[in-house]
């Protein structure tokens, strides 16, 4: 089971919860280290269920299974990525966590450059239909049970934090999230051997990883070791 990653090299909130366009949500606008477009890495493994290149350059992200949260959540998230220009992943892609999807743009309402370059963002518990939804307030959301960002993502010792809104953000436990990426003639018994010690924990490592021992595995998949 993977843990939810802050997404980004530097932490900067420029607009937090229940603020401006934010109101009665849980979103959040990353600003990352400066005004340029800083990228955006895959906060887990998942599936992008829908890309809109246009409008708001919005992404949406379903977790591979369930992952592991700062609040104690463990389950499948979506991930709502918004305001790229231009995309470097295609809609129905799997990735890798970590892996570079995305980038911080300016998309407004079909127009590059309609804002300042940020990544804005939102987390809700389980697989919900990927497209906004306006609430009560006037603003567009996410169907479904949101999450604080700072209650969904751990932040990595490599990320820089530069400005963090004042939320109780938590950092990765430095033993904590250990992955391998898996190379050719891997499988699931070699694996358990080789980084856990014993290859009779393969069945504990799959199902760690939302997969049996009969899951096909593939050069590059980075996969948890946390079991």
């Amino acid at each position: 089971m993977e843990y939810l990653k802050f997404p980004m090299q530097y932490l900067r909130i420029s607009q937090g919860e229940n603020t401006g366009s934010h109101l009665g949500t849980y979103a959040m606008d990353l600003a990352g280290r400066d005004t340029g477009k800083d990228p955006v890495y895959a906060p887990c493994s998942g599936t992008v269920v829908r890309i809109r290149s246009n409008a708001n350059g919005e992404l949406y992200l379903w977790s591979d299974g369930d992952v592991r949260c700062p609040d104690g959540y463990t389950g499948p998230v979506t991930v709502t990525l918004i305001h790229d220009e231009t995309f470097n992943v295609r809609q129905g892609q799997h990735v890798v966590q970590g892996a570079h999807i995305y980038d911080e743009g300016g998309m407004g309402h079909g127009h590059p450059g309609a804002y300042g370059a940020h990544c804005h963002m939102e987390i809700v518990k389980g697989h919900v239909q990927p497209y906004q939804t306006r609430n009560a307030q006037g603003s567009w959301r996410t169907p479904g049970q949101m999450m604080h960002l700072y209650d969904a993502l751990w932040i990595g010792g490599d990320v820089a934090i530069l400005g963090d809104g004042g939320y109780p953000w938590h950092r990765l436990p430095a033993a904590a999230g250990r992955t391998y990426t898996v190379k050719a003639g891997d499988g699931w018994w070699r694996i358990a051997a080789q980084q856990l010690g014993s290859g009779s924990l393969c069945y504990k490592l799959a199902r760690a990883n939302g997969k049996t021992i009969f899951s096909a595995l593939h050069p590059g998949d980075v996969i948890s070791l946390e079991v």
